[in-house]
């Protein structure tokens, strides 16, 4: 009865009404998802950058790895002038890999990759040390490689945290697979460290 007693012209109004506030709705739902989506993978875009310092990072500490462990087994001045080479290519990549993590705060981004990112930075700042003593043969062969070898797995393992964090699954499988082509490459890198100490050992 109540139904009847309402005018064409009001039905028509809920008729309309409804319909567009579920579209409303649905859409304000929809909107809200990708700009979820859209968020995140922007927030991604400053972890696939780190993730390239951190190649290039990785990169040149191998080297210089492989060059330390090599002038701490024949101490020649060539090999020390090689590695006193390589050092400054290091620093370079490492403080490109630092301004990195400031321009796009860091902090940001999930706890765990923030914490792996943290470590990865405490263990390059022990890196003049490391130097040091290495150029006065404080240190082994062993000790040097196992800082080298720590340091370079800290910063490949946030890749991998990285690639973990990504909403968006091919953004995943490229970083999972980035990863397993810097692993991969260390690998590699470790055994050449290793296999230049038994070649240069007197």
């Amino acid at each position: 009865a109540l139904v009847r007693n309402i005018s064409i012209k009001v039905k028509i109004i809920l008729l309309v009404f409804f319909p567009a506030i579920g579209i409303v709705a649905f859409f304000s739902f929809t909107f809200y998802d990708t700009y979820i989506y859209m968020h995140a993978n922007t927030e991604l875009t400053g972890m696939i950058t780190l993730s390239v310092e951190v190649s290039n990072v990785s990169h040149q500490l191998q080297i210089e790895r492989g060059r330390t462990a090599g002038y701490m087994a024949d101490r020649s001045p060539d090999s020390k002038a090689q590695i006193d080479e390589q050092r400054l290519n290091t620093d370079g990549v490492i403080a490109i890999f630092k301004d990195v993590i400031h321009t796009i705060n860091v902090k940001k981004y999930d706890p765990a990759y923030v914490k792996q990112i943290e470590d990865a930075e405490k263990l390059l700042d022990e890196l003049p040390e490391i130097r040091r003593r290495a150029d006065a043969f404080e240190l082994t062969s062993k000790d040097v490689i196992t800082y080298y070898t720590k340091t370079i797995s800290t910063l490949i393992d946030s890749v991998l945290i990285a690639s973990n964090v990504s909403p968006d699954n091919n953004i995943t499988k490229i970083l999972s697979g980035y990863t397993n082509f810097m692993y991969t490459k260390e690998n590699a890198g470790l055994e050449r460290a290793n296999g230049n100490v038994i070649l240069r050992s007197k």
